[in-house]
């Protein structure tokens, strides 16, 4: 699921994969994925529909992301893609509202730093010459364990900054999963990185304010659009936004006997499977319909010391669609709960946030088993209830797709 991001408002949109069931038993697809093999859907069948949506060329595309916290909640991880880099506008957002007791400091919140940085070249060379540079860059590696990370700038930019700048430094907030998306800055590391800046620039640490960043652009919700398909599609929403990973499908099941006719209700019986049966009609040429509740997901196979989870997997899919992605841990959730509150990340009766581990890198597609990690050692998760055996699954959020088009995790088979 991704987002395109238009002059007038963001477009949801998601990219095509090979579909699990029909590639089954074919050769495997080995190389890792490059943009050759990208093909965006956005709900259009035109070139027509497309320039109706505001789409044009060069619109920025970007992955759909809620605002993603996990682990302690007295210090938790912020991730998202460049959560470091992210971290030091807010922090020169918040240092540039004091004055230095000495000197002159000037703040720089560059552009296109992917591309040889250029932006802060460009910045420099229109200031020209300053005494000393403190730029925040990438960290070095994916992990970091150093209080202070290991950042370097490419000998190109220190080239290209030379005339203008007698003394460089590069520092690096610390990062987990660093270059991925989902980065995850560990706030209490956040706050260390602004009380060190606002050392090195001759500022009281405590004339910082926090600074609270807007929100990411989400896709809108599935009953945000009213017209003649709304009650089906705010039905689809509400049974595929429900978590149910095979094994696990209590709300589910729930959630589907609340949606038969109270005669229907009446008359339908759980078996011991946990299966919903109804039978209607004159006992004579019998026909059955089937469909499931369970969707593809994982659980708990054992958990380390360091709280990375081991997982099996619960139906088949490809696994590289889940690294490096955000995840889920069911446990201890109350009846009724159906989806995950962005406005309650912490909350500790609903399922626990983290990520799918992500490799450090990768020469072939698939990786290996997968793990999970929810920024807790054993003992924290253990407190919560985390055990061999609880469910693990992916984030997920319906919403409509241009004209009669409908997104969702899990849609197999809950339209069924």
């Amino acid at each position: 699921r991704v987002l395109v991001q238009t002059r007038t408002g963001v477009v949801p949109a998601v990219f095509g994969v090979r579909s699990t069931h029909l590639w089954r038993r074919r050769p495997p697809q080995v190389q890792p994925t490059t943009t050759d093999d990208l093909w965006l859907d956005v709900g259009a069948s035109s070139a027509t529909e497309v320039a109706a949506l505001g789409i044009r060329m060069l619109d920025p595309v970007m992955r759909e992301l809620p605002a993603w916290s996990y682990g302690d909640p007295e210090d938790p991880y912020l991730a998202g893609p460049g959560a470091s880099q992210r971290v030091g506008c807010a922090v020169l957002a918040a240092m540039s509202e004091a004055a230095p007791r000495t000197g002159e400091n000037i703040y720089v919140i560059a552009t296109q730093s992917s591309y040889g940085d250029a932006g802060l070249v460009a910045a420099m060379r229109r200031l020209g010459p300053v005494d000393e540079l403190l730029v925040l860059a990438s960290q070095n590696g994916r992990e970091s364990s150093a209080a202070a990370p290991i950042a370097t700038l490419s000998p190109s930019t220190v080239h290209a900054l030379a005339p203008v700048v007698s003394r460089v430094h590069a520092v690096a907030v610390r990062a987990r999963f660093a270059g991925t998306l989902l980065e995850s800055v560990r706030a209490g590391d956040a706050d260390l990185f602004a009380s060190a800046m606002a050392a090195a620039a001759d500022i009281p640490a405590s004339m910082l304010r926090t600074v609270v960043l807007p929100p990411p652009a989400v896709a809108p919700a599935a009953s945000a659009r009213h017209d003649a398909q709304s009650p089906v599609a705010d039905l689809l929403a509400h049974l595929t936004d429900i978590y149910a990973v095979s094994g696990h499908e209590e709300l589910m099941r729930d959630a589907v006997l609340a949606a038969l006719p109270t005669w229907a209700r009446e008359k339908a019986t759980v078996d011991s499977a946990g299966s919903i049966v109804l039978e209607l009609g004159p006992e004579k040429d019998t026909n059955v319909v089937i469909a499931h509740m369970d969707e593809v997901g994982f659980e708990v196979a054992r958990i380390a010391h360091d709280g990375t989870v081991s997982l099996t997997n619960r139906g088949g899919f490809f696994p590289s669609l889940w690294e490096g992605q955000p995840a889920l841990l069911h446990v201890g959730e109350p009846a009724g709960v159906t989806r995950v509150d962005d406005a309650c990340p912490a909350a500790t009766d609903g399922p626990l946030r983290g990520v799918f581990v992500p490799r450090d890198s990768a020469t072939r597609k698939q990786p290996g088993p997968l793990t999970a990690w929810f920024g807790l050692d054993s003992a924290a998760l253990a407190a919560r209830g985390v055990a061999a055996g609880s469910a693990v699954s992916g984030y997920k959020c319906a919403t409509r797709l241009a004209g009669m088009r409908f997104t969702a995790r899990s849609i197999d088979d809950r339209a069924g």
